[in-house]
This record gives structure tokens, sequence and C-alpha cells, in this order.
């Protein structure tokens, strides 16, 4: 009989400690194997003493170990997911599990789909807005268009064919993680649009994936995101990794962060 596979979950926090509590219910009560919860805060605006009283009465309520990272200041989604992959070359586990916290998606209902999804054992999963007409009725309708019309060009461009290429929601085996030195994922943007340019030099290891349908909202957290910056950035460095299949290289990849263990 297969044992479950060992699960490490990262939340990424930015000003939206107040729905930890309630994702981290809903972890405690999923059946899975979840052997560590990292979270990893890039510089919201609670102090220290506010984010620390929150996670001790946290624990209070959960078996599964807590890690809590505090960046010295705003990295951006890249940034914040370099210095995961850079705690985790030490820890023992077969899958991570990469969790939003600004309550975009129900995640009890995406901890059900981990548990009947994961039994198949692949090397990645990719939760996607766009697998199901119904997905994202309560989503911007402009964002939606923008999302598509975004997701068309990649696959134009770069040859790449996921439904949903900015989705930051995914599962990945250990073993993967592990090569992300020779697919040089140090060089790719600290800010938003990490998802994409990760889910594309992801794409182009062939792997064995699969996709699942995830059901998107505006959620509760205001989004950062400018969108004609966004875009610029977005379709010059389409254009450039169709010249020479890389992206712009970011230089500062030197984060600074606290360390707290529960």
């Amino acid at each position: 009989m297969n044992k479950k596979p060992k699960i490490v979950v990262n939340l990424s926090v930015y000003n939206s400690f107040k729905n930890l509590n309630k994702i981290i219910s809903d972890i405690n009560n999923s059946k899975l194997n979840i052997i560590k919860i990292i979270i990893i805060d890039n510089n919201s605006e609670n102090s220290i003493k506010q984010k620390l009283a929150i996670i001790k009465k946290i624990k209070y309520l959960s078996k599964i170990k807590l890690k809590l990272i505090i960046n010295n200041q705003n990295y951006g989604f890249g940034g914040s997911q370099k210095i995961l992959f850079s705690l985790l070359k030490n820890e023992k586990f077969d899958y991570l599990l990469n969790l939003g916290t600004s309550g975009r998606y129900n995640v009890k209902s995406v901890l059900n789909d981990v548990k009947k999804n994961i039994v198949s054992r692949k090397d990645y999963y990719l939760f996607s807005r766009f697998l199901m007409k119904n997905s994202t009725l309560k989503y911007s309708k402009l964002r939606v268009l923008f999302n598509k019309l975004f997701i068309k060009i990649t696959k134009i461009i770069t040859k790449t064919y996921f439904s949903d290429p900015g989705q930051s929601t995914y599962i990945i085996k250990k073993k993967i993680i592990k090569k992300f030195k020779k697919l040089r994922i140090n060089n790719l943007t600290n800010g938003s649009h990490f998802p994409h340019f990760f889910n594309i030099k992801i794409f182009k290891l062939n792997l064995n994936y699969d996709e699942i349908p995830i059901y998107w909202k505006e959620g509760n957290v205001k989004s950062h995101l400018k969108p004609i910056s966004y875009v610029f950035i977005f379709l010059i460095s389409l254009f450039k990794f169709s010249l020479n299949q890389n992206f712009f290289i970011e230089k500062n990849n030197k984060f600074r962060f606290k360390e707290y263990n529960f």
C-alpha cells in the first residue's frame, strides 16, 4: 500500500494575515499528509509583534509545524518564491503545494482537489481559472478578457499550452524543484510576472502534468498590480523569449528576511 505523499504548503502573504486563521484551519482538516506550512510575508503593513501574535494563536490550534518568514522589504511575488525554493533545499518532502491568501478562491475546495488528484503522482499540477466557463463568474470581466488575451499571445510566441500560465496555485514534485538551477529560475523577475514566466519554463521541461479547475473571484485584499506597466513588460519579455528562449535577467537576488519556527 502506497504511503500518502509528504506535502509542504507555502502560503504567500501580503496584507492578508486576516485570512490565515481560516486557511490554516482548512489545511488542518484536509486529511492530507502535510508536514509543514511555510508562511512567507512580503513585508505586510502589520507590525512584527502583530504578525507573531497572529501566528502564535494559529499554532495553538495546529499540530502542523509552522515556519514564518518576514521579508525585510517587499521583494515581489517572484522574490518570495525564490526565498521559498532556497528554504526547501534541506526539507524532506514529496510535493510542494503553493497557495495564495488573498481570498480569491476557496482553499478548502482546492485542498479537496489536491486530495483527489495527487494520487496520480504527476510531476506538476496547475490550477486553472479557464478550464471551465463558469470558473470566473465572480471575477472582473475586464481582467478575464486581458488574461485570455495574454494566454493566446503566450501560446503563439512561446508554444506553451497551459490554459492558465499566469496562475500561481500549483503542486510540484521535489525532484522538479531540484531542476530549478538548470532552468535558471533565479534569473526570472522578482515581480508579479513571475508565475507566467515560471510556468513557461516549467512547460518546456515536458513534464507529466495535469490541470485542475479553480473557481476565481475578486478576493478581499487589494491587488497592487499596475496594469499599464504590467502589459508593457509582459509583451517585451515574451518578445525577448521568442528570440533566445530567455527572459530579462533579474539582478537583485540578495534577500534579507527574519525566520521564526513554531
